[in-house]
């Protein structure tokens, strides 16, 4: 079924925000410069108090587990930092069109070269001229779009997404063949769909594609690994 995206409703709202010494801000929240402002003043609050009640080592170890994350990828150094720089080339050239910008949400990951988009586009028109502007970034070998024709999706509905990636990568954890890493495996959940990617052999592929289509929720698993018999062999760095 097409479902069409309404034209998006605008909304006013005041943030009051407390300065300390008596002293309030009142400010209007009518752009999208004004509520990251707000969003802005909130995770610094937020922050500031995790610190304070001693969570500090919570935050740390966010950062640890992303560390291990990098340490453990079949991906060279170069090419993750050429796949992230993808990412935001990508990102940066749709938001720097109006026209797509504004008729689209668009999420974007890039895996050795490859950039997959997914996320809502307006009309089908829309998500061809996403595609060629994403062909168009230098550095990027292939385009794989799995935008969906139709409105823009909730706050609601993309937490679902991110909670369904969680519980697929704690799936992975089960997995028991020798030297299966699950952090190797990307994990990318939209609308119920899973994508899956990664530099893998063939038996890592199946026994992933398998556990990840067992979790509940999800309505079908997409793979897209790179299959190689010599998966923990690096690629040469990479060039942008």
């Amino acid at each position: 079924m097409v479902r069409r995206r309404n034209a998006e409703q605008g909304f006013t709202a005041i943030a009051i925000w407390h300065m300390g010494g008596g002293r309030y801000i009142m400010r209007h929240l009518e752009s999208k410069a004004d509520i990251c402002w707000f969003m802005k003043k909130i995770l610094s609050l937020l922050i500031a108090t995790l610190l304070l009640q001693g969570c500090a080592p919570l935050l740390l170890g966010g950062a640890a587990t992303a560390g291990v994350g990098v340490a453990h990828d079949r991906r060279s150094t170069g090419t993750l930092i050429d796949d992230n720089t993808l990412e935001v080339k990508v990102k940066g050239t749709i938001a720097s069109n109006k026209l797509l910008a504004d008729n689209s949400n668009v999420s974007v990951t890039g895996y050795n070269g490859m950039v997959l988009l997914t996320g809502e586009a307006f009309d089908d028109n829309i998500r061809q001229q996403i595609t060629a502007m994403a062909k168009s970034v230098p550095g990027v070998k292939r385009v794989e779009n799995q935008l969906v024709i139709g409105r823009r999706s909730t706050f609601m509905e993309r937490a679902y997404d991110s909670k369904q990636t969680a519980k697929v990568k704690t799936a992975l954890l089960d997995i028991k063949l020798p030297g299966f890493d699950p952090t190797r495996v990307k994990v990318v959940t939209e609308h119920g769909y899973t994508y899956l990617l990664g530099i893998v052999s063939r038996e890592e592929a199946e026994a992933a594609a398998s556990v990840a289509s067992r979790v509940t929720g999800v309505k079908e698993v997409v793979t897209m690994f790179e299959i190689s018999n010599d998966p923990s062999a690096h690629n040469l760095s990479g060039t942008l």
